[in-house]
């Protein structure tokens, strides 16, 4: 008896001409090693197919806009902080 622990409880160990009980839940075909010869795969690999064209790159103006709409927003921010640590440093 073997202990199965998915079952939580002992199970007898199976026969060695019988395939184990895993084996036979993946419905694997049974493939004998000394035949020499490799199983054959059930679907082939795809074919190659025709790559996409790329995607359009973005304007080098939408990146410097961005990038200057962060900067001021940036800059209003570290504005306001620092507006308000100086207006609670200054109360008693």
């Amino acid at each position: 008896m073997a202990y199965d622990p998915q079952a939580n409880r002992r199970r007898p160990r199976p026969a060695e001409d019988a395939p184990a009980p895993v084996d036979a839940l993946l419905g694997e075909p049974q493939v004998d090693a000394d035949a020499g010869v490799p199983p054959v795969a059930d679907d082939p690999p795809p074919t190659p197919a025709v790559t996409p064209a790329p995607a359009d790159p973005v304007p080098d103006s939408l990146l410097v806009n961005t990038g200057i709409a962060g900067a001021v927003a940036a800059l209003i921010g570290l504005l306001t902080l620092r507006h308000l640590w100086r207006r609670r440093r200054r109360r008693p």
